[in-house]
């Protein structure tokens, strides 16, 4: 992998993926946390329900001193006043 601009991975963790698919995020996290890489990355999980879904790659996105965990209120974007836009 040559790139080095920012990764978004956006809404991680949603939907059911198989085995060789969380490896492959995984091995894509991995390689970015050792290169020292920018990740951005988006998740209705909380950090335990990521970890049970992906050991390693938590493992990588939680690293002290590199990472940063942000709690935001669960919104939906997509209403305004109760209206679906």
């Amino acid at each position: 992998m040559h790139y080095r601009g920012l990764l978004i991975l956006d809404d991680l963790g949603a939907g059911h993926h198989s085995p060789a698919v969380l490896d492959g995020l995984a091995r894509v996290v991995e390689h970015r946390h050792e290169q020292g890489l920018r990740m951005l990355v988006t998740t209705n999980l909380n950090p335990r329900q990521l970890q049970d879904l992906m050991p390693r790659a938590t493992a990588r996105l939680a690293h002290k001193g590199r990472a940063r965990w942000l709690q935001l209120p669960p919104t939906d974007y997509r209403q305004v006043d109760g209206t679906l836009l």
